[in-house]
């Protein structure tokens, strides 16, 4: 695939959410980068994106501040252009280097007053090269360019722009820097959804393998677990199975490997997904288990259940984390466009009977119209592949 092919295809996904989840009902991600608002929010921003609002009742909006990529980069990582040389050498004192990042922020943020966002993108290259004295400003902007592109747009920037000036070689020191010390966890979020683009598969399963050893924020780890499945490589996968068979390592963590380890074709995975499910100490562990088994063999095509809202009315009704919805209204809904179609089909009605595959029996369960305030993902039984 050539690089503008590439680009496409990441520009026209990341509009769209995440493989692993959805929200039926308003959407809800936050207007950029940094963990999701309360769940009545507007959405826009590059980790999770819809465009237009779509149908009343359904609408995206993965529990991942990010969408993930949506292919495999090159070998090499991502072919970005190298970042130009600086035009004059940094200087060596401490207190030098720190009034030139301030200056340069200054101007950063006249140019965003201006809204001349090629400006406003050399300022955070540049300042990203100051060591260590630009890398608090570097974060901070590049949050803040994130929030632009994706709201008001103010500096007049499409995607393209913005990722491209990411793979800079001084803002893949600064991500892969923020991984390993302290830094603000919306911009680790952003680090981890693109890396995978801008160096190789190895050394970024390396850094994310260490994050994850450390990490204790989840929308980080979740980041860092997803973009380790999309990779696809061998060694990421075996980092994921390794978290997952070590039973010493953070039930959270464990919880949300899981899911991504259905494809598996380690038998010992398998095992160790059957046994969780069974008996795991705990709960999150068990019940994200017996998601990786639904969708390793689903018994029924719909949309899988990973999650729901709490006090919502998914909740309320008595849908589980497991059950696959396959008519809502009486509608078959074995895709998610046909759910947002059976949905937007119910609206007035006082009660909607929604039928779901539970262990295997189906069961009815009765909703009110409108949001539903549930996470999940398309699943296809063997008979519809």
């Amino acid at each position: 695939m050539t690089r503008s092919s590439h680009l496409t295809v990441l520009l026209a996904t990341a509009l769209a959410a995440g493989a692993a989840g959805f929200l039926l009902g308003r959407s809800t991600a936050a207007p950029h980068l940094p963990a999701p608002p309360p769940p009545d929010a507007a959405r826009a921003g590059p980790p999770a994106r819809p465009a237009a609002e779509t149908p009343p009742a359904v609408s995206p909006a993965p529990p991942r501040p990010a969408p993930l990529p949506p292919a495999t980069p090159p070998a090499g990582g991502f072919p970005f252009p190298p970042a130009a040389p600086p035009a004059t050498p940094l200087p060596e004192e401490p207190e030098a280097r720190a009034r030139l990042a301030g200056e340069i922020a200054a101007r950063a943020e006249a140019a965003f007053d201006k809204g001349t966002g090629a400006e406003v993108l050399e300022a955070l290259k540049e300042l990203a090269a100051i060591v260590p004295e630009g890398r608090a400003a570097a974060m901070e902007l590049a949050l803040r360019v994130n929030s632009d592109v994706e709201g008001e747009n103010r500096l007049g920037l499409n995607r393209v722009n913005f990722y491209m000036s990411l793979g800079a070689p001084a803002m893949r020191d600064l991500m892969n820097w923020a991984l390993e010390n302290p830094s603000p966890a919306d911009f680790r979020v952003m680090t981890a959804y693109s890396l995978v683009w801008t160096q190789p598969a190895d050394e970024t399963i390396r850094k994310y393998s260490a994050a994850l050893a450390a990490e204790q924020d989840e929308n980080v780890q979740r980041a860092l677990v997803g973009n380790l499945a999309f990779l696809k490589e061998p060694a990421a996968m075996q980092a994921l199975s390794d978290i997952f068979l070590d039973a010493s390592r953070d039930a959270r963590l464990r919880a949300l490997v899981a899911p991504e380890l259905a494809a598996s074709a380690d038998p010992a995975v398998a095992a160790a997904l059957e046994n969780a499910a069974r008996g795991d100490s705990d709960e999150r562990v068990r019940s994200a288990a017996a998601v990786a088994l639904v969708v390793r063999d689903p018994p029924a095509s719909g949309y899988l259940v990973t999650g729901t809202l709490p006090d919502s009315q998914a909740a309320e009704a008595g849908v589980k984390s497991g059950d696959i919805l396959v008519s809502y209204g009486g509608r078959p809904t074995r895709t998610l466009e046909a759910l947002r179609e059976a949905a937007a089909g119910a609206a007035g009605q006082e009660k909607v009977p929604v039928v779901v595959m539970r262990e295997g029996r189906e069961v009815t369960l009765y909703l009110r119209p409108g949001r539903m305030g549930v996470f999940g993902r398309e699943v296809r039984a063997a008979a519809d592949r």
